[in-house]
């Protein structure tokens, strides 16, 4: 089918890949503008990307005290 196109098989699955992170992104920036149009408020970050924000602090912190005074 992609040959009757004249597209190879790794374009397009290069295309396919494009295509479904294009439409991840919208679907999820619509969810999220929409949430705040019904709520008036961001939605709660996750558990996980609480946890990542802490550990990426801590790990900043660290660093912070670790680095020498000049």
């Amino acid at each position: 089918m992609w040959e009757e196109l004249g597209i190879s098989v790794g374009v397009a699955m290069v295309l396919l890949a494009v295509l479904y992170v294009v439409i991840r992104f919208a679907v999820k920036h619509g969810v999220k503008s929409a949430y705040y149009e019904l709520h008036g408020q961001k939605p709660k970050p996750s558990k996980i990307a609480q946890s990542l924000q802490q550990a990426l602090a801590q790990e900043k912190t660290k660093e912070e005290q670790d680095a020498p005074l000049e």
